[in-house]
């Protein structure tokens, strides 16, 4: 059918390498990029966390003082002053939940979330979360009710991580329901 051009078949070879070349140069470049990409992502996630964490400290003296002028210095108050103190607590509550929300994200993502496993009942868990929400739940005349107390089967978790589960649903719980409404909490065992 015809003789091998041998020229054609060169130009295809020298076709074949440039292309390959050029592949290559572009597979080195997308590695130096991936590569500079997960630094950046692990600054912005390192500087992120510091962030979050500064905010805290700053946000916790707010609440504390907002707290203490609802609790002491009411009496003097208006009405009308009171319900500026009570805004003040509810939107520095909701921006510590997001910055303790964040900084736990930030600590997933970066892959150094550590498990502080020990043995403890979902008994012991409720009764340690209970106090935490109280005073929230009083001040909208919130009744809170503990079903499972009696359940003082060994867990091994991290109750610290639990109890900030439990802590997160009751305060979006107590947030969200009408005053003298009752908010449950229960644990079952399903095994």
């Amino acid at each position: 059918l015809g003789s091998i051009d041998v020229d054609e078949q060169q130009r295809l070879r020298e076709a074949v390498l440039e292309l390959n070349r050029e592949l290559n140069a572009t597979m080195r470049e997308l590695h130096l990029a991936n590569a500079e990409l997960r630094e950046l992502g692990e600054l912005k996630s390192r500087f992120l966390g510091m962030a979050a964490h500064d905010l805290r400290t700053p946000l916790g003296v707010i609440i504390t003082y907002s707290e203490f002028m609802l609790d002491e210095a009411d009496a003097s108050f208006t009405e009308q002053q009171r319900s500026f103190v009570r805004t003040t607590l509810r939107a520095a509550a909701a921006m510590k939940r997001l910055i303790d929300n964040f900084l736990d994200l930030t600590v997933i993502e970066s892959g150094q979330l550590r498990l502080d496993r020990s043995w403890t009942s979902a008994a012991e868990i409720l009764e340690g979360v209970l106090p935490m929400v109280q005073p929230a739940a009083a001040r909208k005349n919130i009744t809170l009710l503990m079903e499972g107390e009696e359940d003082r089967r060994p867990l091994d978790v991290d109750a610290g991580k639990i109890a900030q589960v439990l802590i997160n649903l009751l305060n979006n719980a107590i947030e969200h329901s009408t005053a003298g409404a009752r908010v449950w909490l229960a644990s079952r065992w399903e095994g």
